[in-house]
């Protein structure tokens, strides 16, 4: 039987192992994606690993500080859902938020927006799709008549280092940083 080229490929990437599943190391191999997923963290990865999350948690702490300043200035924030709405009110934003269904939906909202908010801070996911509605939201928002920041959303961005997308897991992130015991 003829094996395909791509298969091959993933064939000759993958730890030799014996027929237990186990590698020369006695490491058990898992697959996920066609990829093997290797041996446990050393120490020494886990500890930055434990340092990534902690700064990140740090990072995170701040970036909401700023976000509950800003919004004492007149700001509020522009999510894609409900979900993104609950994830930045669990760490913490007590300031106003906007998701992109209820503004675009809803013209007593827009009132609200026109009237209330001196400047709209865009938290749209850091996907693909997210930078497109962002896109589209500074547009429609400069058209209303109300300043734009996505400032936040790029230090976001940066922050995270790609290790996620979506602003519903900024919860997710937070608490595994808070769960984390202390380094010796």
């Amino acid at each position: 039987m003829r094996v395909g080229p791509h298969k091959e490929a993933r064939q000759r990437r993958r730890e030799p192992q014996d027929e237990s599943g186990c590698s020369e190391a006695g490491h058990k191999i898992v697959y996920k994606h066609g990829t093997a997923v290797g041996p446990p963290l050393s120490p020494k990865d886990l500890q930055r690993e434990e340092r990534r999350f902690r700064e990140f948690d740090s990072f995170l702490r701040d970036f909401v500080k700023e976000l509950n300043d800003l919004s004492s200035e007149g700001a509020a924030v522009l999510v894609e859902g409900k979900r993104d709405e609950m994830a930045l009110s669990g760490l913490g934003y007590t300031g106003p938020i906007f998701t992109i269904a209820i503004l675009t939906a809803n013209a007593a909202s827009r009132e609200r927006l026109r009237k209330g908010v001196s400047k709209m801070i865009i938290l749209t996911d850091l996907d693909g799709e997210g930078r497109r509605l962002a896109a589209r939201y500074v547009k429609f928002l400069n058209n209303e008549g109300v300043a734009v920041s996505l400032a936040q959303r790029r230090r976001l961005s940066k922050a995270s280092r790609g290790v996620f997308l979506h602003i519903e897991n900024l919860r997710r992130f937070a608490l595994v940083g808070e769960q984390l015991p202390e380094l010796g």
